[in-house]
């Protein structure tokens, strides 16, 4: 991974401002529960869609790849419909 120190910094105060992660006691970054819930909602939208991915693609890891693509430029309404279709399928 090829990030700078700065943009990692400016990552983590964004995602703390949001309230998705905050620091622990002994200043670890730790997921709150409402990044949790996030990170469960993002993970749920890349899983359904890689499985879409398999039957056409044949190859898993590429699947993977393609669906965290997808999945990381839907809006929150997309995502949410996402989530709807893979818990009615």
């Amino acid at each position: 991974m090829n990030y700078t120190k700065a943009s990692v910094c400016r990552a983590i105060d964004v995602l703390s401002i949001k309230m998705f992660i905050s620091r622990n006691i002994n200043r670890k970054i730790v997921l709150t529960d409402k990044g949790k819930n996030v990170a469960a909602k993002i993970l749920k939208a890349v899983n359904y869609v890689k499985n879409l991915l398999i039957t056409q693609l044949k190859n898993c890891n590429e699947a993977y790849k393609k669906a965290i693509y997808i999945v990381s430029i839907l809006d929150n309404e997309d995502l949410d419909k996402i989530i709807i279709k893979s818990e009615e399928d």
